[in-house]
């Protein structure tokens, strides 16, 4: 079937658990907004600017499981880096779009406005390859194909990628032999590591387990709490795992943060 590059995207979200988008309009996502708007499952959600957005995201991705940024080329999306880094630094998977130029102006480089100035467009792509965990750069050609790998990326990762999305693409029409589908998890071999804790623990006299932001990012308060009650060692949590084991449950002892706490 036939669908706009901006409408696949908006699908492939959706069936990923999105219904609430986020984000600030500008010339360069105008057009791609016009295919959130339109979309029955999903909400446009405008907030007062890109930074607030990214936080709103971010806020909604911890309780939601995976949430989305859109903003436009420059300004907006360096407004909302803060936001996208501190998801990074927490693990919590974020979808940033940008919307850009189109790729006739990129490849020319053309004197735009929120460029540079300089006749580059990948200056901002830059940034972001530090503070996500997989980049794309969409085309016509690459749409059914990046947009997944991104999607999975960050579901897979509980981390934030970047999307940058050039107007021009957003709004051609591409065959589309298959929605997209969250992919399952790939199998890792994990023996190695679970031995490794079986020794420590069966060499060590006053056990204690100290957990962290990734149990909330990866949901696993249950395994924790399970395994907790089965080996009765006690557990504290650093601040910024603040909630990653049951605070009534008998064997937790407090928050550690190292020598402050002392």
């Amino acid at each position: 079937m036939k669908k706009r590059v901006g409408q696949y995207l908006m699908d492939a979200v959706h069936r990923a658990g999105v219904d609430k988008i986020f984000g600030v309009p500008g010339d360069f996502n105008l057009a791609f907004l016009d295919d959130i708007v339109r979309h029955n499952g999903v909400e446009w959600v405008g907030t007062t600017n890109e930074l607030n957005g990214s936080y709103a995201a971010d806020g909604y991705a911890r309780i939601n499981g995976l949430g989305v940024l859109v903003t436009t080329f420059g300004v907006g999306e360096l407004s909302a880096v803060n936001g996208i880094a501190g998801s990074y630094a927490e693990r919590v998977p974020v979808i940033a779009i940008t919307g850009a130029p189109t790729q006739s102006v990129e490849q020319a480089g053309k004197y735009v406005h929120h460029s540079l100035g300089e006749g580059r467009f990948d200056s901002y792509q830059k940034m972001f390859e530090h503070i996500t965990t997989a980049q794309a750069y969409i085309t016509a050609e690459n749409a059914t194909t990046e947009i997944p790998r991104v999607i999975n990326a960050a579901i897979h990762e509980r981390r934030p990628v970047h999307i940058h999305l050039p107007i021009d693409v957003a709004m051609t029409e591409i065959e589309v032999d298959s929605e997209y589908d969250v992919a399952p998890i790939p199998d890792v071999n994990v023996d190695r590591y679970i031995d490794m804790v079986a020794d420590k623990l069966r060499s060590a006299s006053q056990p204690v387990i100290i957990t962290g932001h990734e149990i909330n990012s990866f949901h696993l308060h249950e395994a924790l709490e399970q395994f907790v009650n089965q080996t009765h060692i006690p557990v504290a949590q650093l601040s910024l795992g603040k909630g990653a084991f049951n605070e009534e449950n008998p064997y937790y002892i407090g928050i550690y943060d190292g020598k402050i706490a002392e």
